[in-house]
């Protein structure tokens, strides 16, 4: 079996690895110390094809394959974990499932999706707290996995306490 990428791929690779030096680690370490996400990145991004990777052309993607997605995600993330993220999450949380499960009238988001423009997002089935309460669990040592001793049932005799002096 041949692993060997296709030229296809091997452009993609030269052409997202080089984007990714030259425009996205050079502000990397400020956006990630200052908790900033960039929108000027993001449109970069979207202007060299990132968004819709996968998606047809109909709707505004770049009807790559999926290992073309993966090629992208993986050449952003050697520099920055934080852009990898926003490719990966836009490609597989937003535009994929109305791409690949959406309606024709669902599917109207994606050309927007595909140029960078939020147009989406993510639910959850239920209301989620901003901070979860700690949930109890039974505690873990090295005696037991519910904090009881091991002693009680081990085979052997358990010598009884020191009787006090008297």
């Amino acid at each position: 079996m041949d692993f060997s990428l296709s030229s296809e791929h091997e452009i993609l690779r030269e052409s997202v690895r080089s984007f990714a030096e030259n425009e996205i680690q050079p502000v990397a370490r400020e956006l990630d110390e200052k908790e900033e996400f960039s929108y000027e990145t993001m449109k970069k991004m979207a202007e060299l094809g990132l968004f819709g990777v996968f998606v047809s052309e109909t709707y505004g993607g770049q009807a790559m394959d999926y290992l073309s997605y993966i090629i992208a995600v993986e050449e952003i993330a050697r520099v920055d974990g934080s852009h990898a993220a926003t490719v990966a999450a836009e490609n597989s949380l937003g535009i994929g499932p109305l791409y690949y499960f959406g309606s024709e009238e669902q599917k109207k988001i994606c050309p927007p999706s595909a140029e960078g423009r939020p147009s989406g997002g993510s639910a959850s089935p239920r209301p989620m707290p901003a901070r979860m309460p700690p949930t109890p669990r039974p505690r873990q040592s090295s005696t037991g996995t519910n904090g009881s001793s091991t002693a009680a049932r081990s085979s052997s005799p358990t010598p009884p306490p020191p009787s006090p002096a008297g």
